[in-house]
């Protein structure tokens, strides 16, 4: 039987008969976002923490300090309710809410056990983590002092985070396959940064599904340095789009990915974190389309919407669900989001939903059953486990 920890996996084991049973449970959430302020949210749903005026009242840090403390344990809850049949826990971007600055990474990755080795065996599940705008997007050019070494180092140490654990992910069982052709020091170079480059994308398969992660959305692409422009102390940091080629015979990292995944008959789970492209700090871009109906704001930018559209439509009919974060307070299906896919003359709606966030105190359980290879979901509120609303109940047809 195959054993799953906390962001461990015993070297020896692999994919076996432990996640062929007939149905398995994942958390899904988006946006721990160490170190977000309840005062940031403009709904608070009713006995969750940010609904308290006293928790209201409290430093920022304290606050997010304690409302992912009560998620994790629910979480945990979840684990001890479901047993075997639970496998662990989808995070949807947005780890931090600067990066490796302020100590928001150290924060979460203490809250998150991900270095406690002997409390992930005792868990024995895995997390699934993914970066959003405010892990790296956001703090591009605005972290560190300009002509020196720590020069990007609150976006880049998050992007060298992600290449490691996915390495050891691989290594461990945990995940399929990734995407980042580059990882690599600089010659000379005595210091353990990396130059990374890649869309940081990664699969897994758990039964009859498979599993995509592409981080904050699947056709971000930004290069910048991290320290120096040039030099032993300069690193290249380069996010490219998850269908990438550098010719245009080669085939794409996510077309590769998911027609494997198709070849196998899985059914397919895609998860990121915005849903599509917004500016630096989300508002007008001359980019974007502009919805004039929105105060002139960018709802979202269509060269984006047209190019995931262009590599996911040859697989629409085996895609069943896209999960997103970035939203905090939004939870289950977002209509306004389906995407409608062409394929083979027919139209197919492949239905986007919001993970929830632990700010909010509102995260998805999912179901899935591998006899019927459906999905069930049900909204759960953190620290009271037993208050789930059911959102989809196909895993039970």
């Amino acid at each position: 039987m195959r054993k799953v920890y906390l962001g461990m996996v015993l070297p020896s084991v692999i994919f076996t008969t432990a996640y062929a049973q007939d149905e398995f449970e994942l958390a899904i959430v988006g946006d721990p976002q160490l170190s977000w302020s309840c005062l940031s949210e403009s709904h608070s749903f009713p006995n969750t923490y940010c609904a308290d005026p006293k928790n209201r009242g409290k430093c920022k840090s304290t606050q997010a300090e304690e409302y992912n403390k009560i998620f994790m344990d629910s979480v945990v809850k979840l684990k001890e309710a479901g047993g075997e049949k639970f496998k662990g826990m989808v995070i949807n971007g947005d780890l931090t809410e600067f990066g490796d600055q302020n100590g928001n990474f150290e924060k979460f990755k203490e809250l998150y056990r991900l270095n406690d080795k002997e409390y992930r065996e005792k868990l024995k599940f895995d997390i699934w983590p993914g970066l959003g705008n405010h892990d790296y997007q956001n703090n591009i050019n605005d972290c560190g002092l300009p002509l020196t070494p720590v020069w990007n180092k609150c976006a880049a140490v998050m992007m060298q985070f992600m290449g490691e654990w996915m390495i050891d992910a691989k290594g461990r069982g945990s995940i399929k396959n990734y995407d980042m052709p580059i990882f690599r020091k600089n010659l000379l170079q005595v210091q353990n940064q990396r130059n990374v480059t890649g869309s940081l994308s990664y699969s897994w398969q758990i039964g009859e599904f498979h599993f995509v992660q592409l981080q904050n959305y699947p056709t971000y692409t930004v290069k910048f340095n991290r320290g120096y422009s040039f030099g032993i102390s300069s690193w290249d940091m380069r996010a490219v789009s998850a269908n990438h080629k550098e010719k245009v015979s080669d085939v794409g990292w996510l077309e590769n990915d998911l027609r494997e995944a198709v070849k196998s008959g899985k059914r397919i789970i895609l998860n990121w974190h915005q849903f599509t492209a917004y500016d630096k700090h989300g508002d007008k871009s001359k980019h974007c389309l502009r919805n004039d109906t929105n105060n002139g704001k960018v709802s979202f930018c269509q060269r984006d919407v047209d190019a995931l559209k262009a590599m996911l439509q040859p697989y629409a009919s085996h895609i069943d669900a896209i999960f997103i974060g970035h939203h905090h307070s939004r939870i289950g299906k977002w209509a306004a989001h389906t995407l409608s896919l062409q394929q083979g003359g027919k139209m197919v709606e492949v239905p986007v939903y919001y993970s929830g966030s632990p700010v909010a105190g509102q995260y998805l359980k999912a179901t899935f059953n591998n006899t019927n290879k459906k999905f069930c979901l049900h909204s759960v509120q953190a620290g009271n486990v037993q208050a789930q609303k059911e959102l989809v109940a196909d895993c039970r047809k």
